[in-house]
Order: structure tokens, then C-alpha cells, then sequence
């Protein structure tokens, strides 16, 4: 499958997200999940504050946006927000054009915990 395939993101879309939001509403309050995405607005990869040179590429869809959102409008916490605001916080960079030493990436790693955890 080529790098930038996006033929599975309708099936994300309509399938999996609904299905794994589903299953974390109902898996119980102590359980906390690592998603990788980029849905955040202020992710992105070209140094810009503007994601718009992403938008429809892999992994930053409106389609997969959407489905991390739903966790978000569920009551699902980034515990990352909870100790740190603002823009600049990457997870991953690229090895091309000395991309982590200008801090020129992406957030891909979310940790997802319930509301009711949240506070721990």
C-alpha cells in the first residue's frame, strides 16, 4: 500500500471510530488508551501555525480528525493538555531537513484517559 493510500479512512470513519469509541465509553473508567493521529489544528509538519499544507493527508483527514474528536466530546481527557498548553509540542519529526532540531513535527501520540481519571 502506498504511503499516502487514504483508502481505508472511510472505513475508519464509518467502522472502527464508532466502534472503538463504543467500546471505550463501556470498557470502564479506570481504562486509559494511546492513539496515534494528528487532529489537532496546531499539528503540523510545516512549521507554519497553519495546518492547511496537511489537510486531506494521511492521517490528518477530516474523517480521522473527526473520529478523535468524538472521544474528546465523549468526556476523554489528553492528559498531555492537562500539564501543557500551547503550541511547539511535538511527538514525532522528520528525519529529512534537520526537522527535530527546528522542532518542525507532528503530535502523533495521544494518551487518551476517562474523565473520571482525569484528575489522578
Amino acid at each position: 500500500m502506498p504511503k499516502d493510500d487514504l483508502s481505508r479512512v472511510k472505513l475508519r470513519h464509518e467502522h472502527w471510530d464508532p466502534a472503538f469509541l463504543a467500546y471505550g465509553e463501556t470498557a470502564g473508567k479506570e481504562e486509559a488508551g494511546d492513539l496515534l493521529r494528528r487532529p489537532e489544528r496546531r499539528a503540523h509538519r510545516t512549521g507554519s501555525r497553519q495546518p492547511q499544507p496537511n489537510r486531506g493527508k494521511k492521517g490528518f483527514t477530516d474523517e480521522e480528525r473527526a473520529g478523535f474528536q468524538s472521544f474528546v466530546d465523549a468526556g476523554f481527557v489528553d492528559t498531555f493538555r492537562l500539564f501543557t498548553q500551547g503550541n511547539g509540542h511535538y511527538s514525532w519529526w522528520s528525519h529529512f531537513a534537520n526537522s527535530r532540531a527546528r522542532n518542525v513535527g507532528w503530535r502523533i501520540d495521544y494518551v487518551l484517559v476517562s474523565g473520571s481519571i482525569a484528575t489522578r
